[in-house]
């Protein structure tokens, strides 16, 4: 099939799809869109084009339109404003599903924790990362949001080094006592302990445990809680007693 081109951007490739869309590489055929400070962080891709990621955004139904995540996630970045929290560039409709463009990314912590062969983690690489994503939380917890699912895999890595926090799908306001909020948030490896003990009350804490094991992670190159063998469904809380 031919590339598509859509709103002043032309699709080169899919990058990956999750529970919330399909993220494509693309190029950006129409420079307007993209405010100027924003431009000089993107990169030339082949024939000097600038190059951004779509996250084009899955509807639940016609009828249902944009999932409860979507709509959370596009309320959030659009006030968070940090060099660490990923930036929507634009935002766009396209045969009605909703595309977000933001900054392309080289890689993410995930990646980079794994593969031993191509990257060295020397202690100052782990401090950089581990201020970046302190950084990142922190402007979210000023906000009073919490982003209930930091791991290494939603913190992406640019082509200058610097780490962005993305996947804002289950972020939440908190701070009111009457607000209930959900154990099951967050991946389950990073999941703090109230959390796997069923707490509908928390606060900022859950980010920081989260924040913890994605240090011990960093050190060790495997996950601090994986539960019983690798199965991230697995239930850590083992570990705990």
């Amino acid at each position: 099939p031919g590339l598509a081109i859509m709103e002043g951007y032309k699709k080169i490739s899919k990058l990956g799809e999750g529970a919330s869309g399909v993220v494509f590489k693309a190029e950006v055929l129409d420079l307007s869109r993209i405010e100027v400070t924003s431009r000089k962080r993107l990169r030339q891709g082949e024939g000097g084009k600038l190059t951004v990621a779509i996250k084009k955004i899955k509807l639940k139904s016609n009828k249902e339109g944009l999932s409860q995540e979507a709509v959370r996630e596009i309320k959030v970045l659009q006030e968070l404003a940090h060099p660490n929290v990923v930036k929507i560039l634009d935002i766009f409709k396209h045969h009605a599903n909703i595309n977000l463009v933001m900054e392309l990314m080289e890689t993410d912590l995930e990646n980079v924790i794994k593969d031993t062969k191509n990257f060295v983690l020397q202690r100052g690489d782990v401090k950089s990362y581990m201020k970046m994503l302190l950084e990142a939380i922190k402007h979210c917890h000023d906000r009073w949001i919490l982003h209930r699912d930091v791991k290494p895999g939603n913190c992406l890595i640019a082509h200058d080094g610097s780490m962005h926090l993305t996947d804002f799908g289950l972020a939440k306001a908190y701070g009111s006592p009457e607000r209930k909020m959900t154990p099951g948030a967050c991946t389950i490896w990073y999941r703090a302990p109230e959390m796997l003990f069923n707490a509908d009350s928390y606060g900022s804490a859950i980010d920081m445990w989260a924040v913890g094991c994605v240090f011990g992670e960093l050190m060790t190159r495997r996950p601090v809680f994986p539960g019983e063998g690798s199965n991230p469904t697995s239930n850590p809380s083992q570990a705990l007693t």
